[in-house]
């Protein structure tokens, strides 16, 4: 019976005898292939064929500038797209000089986190990378926001990262980061996200749009909820001339199914009430 370990020892020996350069090793993204990285140009003719046939799916073979190794397993990543939709498997960090690999980021929070810290605002993440996040949002389920951005070679498929978080710093000043959604041949899509804010709360936000019922020294209630002499005659406002309708929002947290809640905020813009709201009760506050 044909050894077929002893058979790759061989045929990696032979070819690091033509090329001393040439490696091997676990592939980063399935570690149950190995792939060969070599110049096959200096190899007889037909030898990366018969490798790739002998030994069948779990040898793969790449030319030297097809491939890199991650700088914190080792494991061999493939930088050749393979689709118009690829997107990488790895991520650059110029920074630090290092390239990881997608199952490093995916097992090591610690490691997204720092990663963010330095990137956040000189690229766009591949889509998988919302996947190693823990706490992350799309910024448009907490603030009124664009919900996807358009980048490519149609008219109209111009927004920019640099604009886009600048604008996001114009809504909020939480950390911000771009994620792609989908990615074709012309164009991508993609999508800003942030630190959900609340996360050590059991309390959530609730923002409620006007009108309001408003009397100065008393609590607006949302003028759906009542009328203005009901308003009037539960406060004990005696002067209802001095009752105004506010059209502007008010927030406050709650617990969902329960009637614990705190004491509203109110401003004319949605973003400013959620704001205050983090400043009042945001995990940093």
């Amino acid at each position: 019976m044909i050894d077929k370990e002893r058979v790759f020892e061989n045929a990696m020996d032979y070819i690091q005898r033509i090329d001393c350069n040439a490696y091997c090793g676990p592939s980063a993204e399935d570690s149950d292939i190995t792939i060969i990285v070599t110049n096959w140009n200096n190899m007889p003719s037909k030898f990366q064929d018969w490798i790739e046939d002998y030994f069948g799916d779990y040898v793969e073979t790449l030319y030297e500038d097809e491939a890199t190794t991650c700088s914190h397993c080792g494991d061999i990543i493939s930088t050749t797209p393979q689709t118009y939709g690829h997107q990488v498997s790895y991520f650059v960090v110029p920074e630090w000089g290092e390239v990881l690999c997608r199952k490093c980021l995916e097992n090591d929070e610690s490691l997204c986190e720092d990663t963010i810290e330095v990137m956040h605002d000189q690229t766009v993440f591949p889509a998988w990378f919302k996947g190693c996040l823990t706490g992350w949002i799309e910024e448009s389920e907490l603030f009124k926001a664009p919900k996807e951005y358009e980048t490519g070679f149609h008219p109209g498929q111009n927004d920019n990262l640099k604009d886009a978080l600048k604008q996001a710093a114009t809504r909020h000043e939480l950390l911000t980061i771009a994620v792609v959604t989908t990615a074709s041949q012309f164009d991508v899509y993609w999508e800003l996200l942030v630190k959900y804010p609340f996360a050590d709360s059991s309390l959530q936000p609730e923002v409620v749009e006007g009108p309001w019922w408003y009397c100065d020294g008393y609590e607006p209630i949302p003028a759906e909820y009542t009328t203005k002499g009901m308003y009037c005659s539960e406060n004990g406002i005696v002067e209802p001339d001095k009752v105004e309708l506010y059209h502007g929002y008010g927030g406050r947290m709650m617990m969902p199914g329960y009637m614990d809640c705190t004491e509203w905020v109110f401003a004319d813009d949605y973003n400013v009430v959620i704001c205050e709201l983090i400043r009042l009760y945001g995990d940093e506050s």
